[in-house]
């Protein structure tokens, strides 16, 4: 490719369906559907490149990557789970796993509290 045609390329999800397989183009296909769906494959698959190509071809104000580790969420530019949905721990409610059942449906609550407090939780969890 000439550096004029470097130029004049567009980065738009179209330039990229080249480069995905059968696979990934019916998972995009799904994904622009509305369809949830959940893909998986081994190291090295592409699924990071094809999170990257879902993210751009739905709208950004409505579109949430996210990763069960802060690490995995990294790789992807997302967040965790836990930070969208605003249930991250903190030391008020971090009792060892022997606590009885009240102290669980405490625990419960006071997260789904903080999540119905924070403007921006709510916004996420209805935005998605």
């Amino acid at each position: 490719i000439s550096k004029s045609n470097k130029l004049n390329r567009s980065n738009s999800t179209t330039d990229f369906l080249v480069q995905l397989t059968d696979e990934q183009k019916y998972v995009l296909k799904l994904v622009k559907m509305g369809k949830s769906i959940f893909f998986t494959g081994s190291g090295g698959s592409g699924k990071s490149f094809l999170i990257n190509i879902i993210k751009k071809s739905l709208p950004s104000d409505s579109c949430f990557v996210t990763a069960s580790t802060g690490v995995a969420a990294s790789l992807i530019n997302g967040i965790t789970i836990h930070a969208f949905a605003g249930f991250t721990l903190t030391s008020n409610n971090n009792q060892d796993e022997n606590s009885n059942n009240n102290i669980q449906d405490d625990k419960m609550q006071h997260a789904l509290n903080r999540v119905l407090n924070s403007k921006e939780k709510l916004t996420n969890w209805k935005k998605c």
